[in-house]
């Protein structure tokens, strides 16, 4: 089955996001959990998040997409920093409707969103992400003692962590999101694709294959829009 929605807003509540996507024709949605820059979290009704639930099940849903909160400037090398991001994501996984044990917590999304002070400027991009998912699952397995958690492979962090090593339960999300989405990812000769596959052996050989994820951006209509409105009609080739 194929799953396709968009990003709803939980303003009107749970249940009011399950219908308004109903409306839509999909069958799943993301959604903020908190503030997107770390604030206060939203308060769950159990009547409303119940209601969400039964209509997701009745209507079968695929799973929808708990969207955190964007903590920038995220110092790898920093305890309370750590400690306030592993602490987020465990609230929110204590608190979200689950269908697996599987978790996506994602850091900022934009090139070079690392730290660069004297102690981080000693990791890669994608070291720093790897302390960062080891000390979150951690977190998280206080509440879900079979939780996985995903290291996103995307710009900076498609090299494999080479310092840190990934904990137990660090799976590999790869997303090749500069891509040349016209052709295949493994044709040769197209530098754009090379650039984003040259280092799946190795991503694989440090997170394993059985249990990797592929995102891929084949509808991200926003992307081919380079994110600006109105939106592009979304052709294919």
């Amino acid at each position: 089955m194929i799953t396709i929605g968009c990003h709803l807003s939980v303003t009107n509540g749970y249940e009011a996001m399950g219908k308004t996507m109903l409306g839509f024709g999909g069958n799943t949605f993301a959604y903020f959990t908190r503030n997107p820059r770390g604030g206060k979290s939203r308060d769950i009704v159990p009547e409303d998040a119940a209601a969400l639930n039964a209509l997701l099940r009745e209507h079968h849903f695929g799973p929808t997409v708990a969207h955190g909160s964007y903590t920038m400037n995220l110092c790898a090398s920093n305890e309370e920093a750590l400690d306030f991001v592993a602490k987020r994501a465990a609230e929110a996984a204590s608190k979200l409707y689950r269908s697996t044990h599987r978790y996506f917590f994602w850091l900022d999304d934009a090139h070079d969103a690392f730290c660069h002070c004297p102690e981080c400027s000693k990791y890669s991009a994608s070291d720093q992400q790897m302390i960062i998912m080891n000390r979150m699952l951690k977190e998280i397995r206080k509440i879900d003692p079979e939780a996985t958690l995903a290291y996103l492979a995307y710009f900076e962090t498609l090299t494999p962590p080479e310092k840190i090593k990934p904990d137990e339960g660090i799976f590999l999300e790869y997303a090749p999101i500069d891509r040349d989405h016209h052709t295949s990812l493994a044709e040769a000769g197209n530098e754009k694709n090379t650039s984003q596959n040259q280092y799946i052996k190795e991503l694989i050989g440090t997170f394993g294959a059985d249990t990797a994820k592929v995102l891929d951006y084949w509808l991200d209509n926003s992307l081919f829009s380079n994110w600006t409105k109105p939106p592009k009609p979304l052709v294919a080739d």
